[in-house]
């Protein structure tokens, strides 16, 4: 997922929600409680740093764990999609076979 945090703009408080790059753009999905923002107002931004933190660890550890189960299966293993945010992460591969309860174990 993607940083969470505030967006000021003139007394305007935007809380960011979703973050996304498309076509070269830093896309930001904002809500605004109250308030009217102008086209080219300056504004301030703040990052949540501990979600972005949390955030960071799941997805080095996609890396990790895409490692070690390409060292413990080999090459038939293959990363299938993975979805992390700074509570959980998922992670998606394919093999030729299910895992024995002992390879789970070691991959873990």
């Amino acid at each position: 997922k993607n940083d969470v945090g505030v967006i000021e703009v003139d007394g305007v408080t935007l809380q960011v929600r979703d973050v996304q790059a498309y076509a070269g753009f830093v896309l930001h999905t904002c809500v605004a409680t109250e308030g009217t923002i102008k086209v080219s107002a300056s504004v301030q931004s703040s990052v949540d740093a501990e979600n972005r933190r949390r955030n960071s660890i799941n997805h080095s550890m996609t890396h990790a764990l895409n490692w070690a189960l390409w060292t413990k299966l080999g090459d038939g293993v293959a990363q299938r999609g993975s979805d992390n945010d700074a509570e959980r992460l998922r992670f998606d591969f394919s093999h030729s076979k299910a895992l024995t309860g002992d390879e789970l174990e070691e991959v873990e």
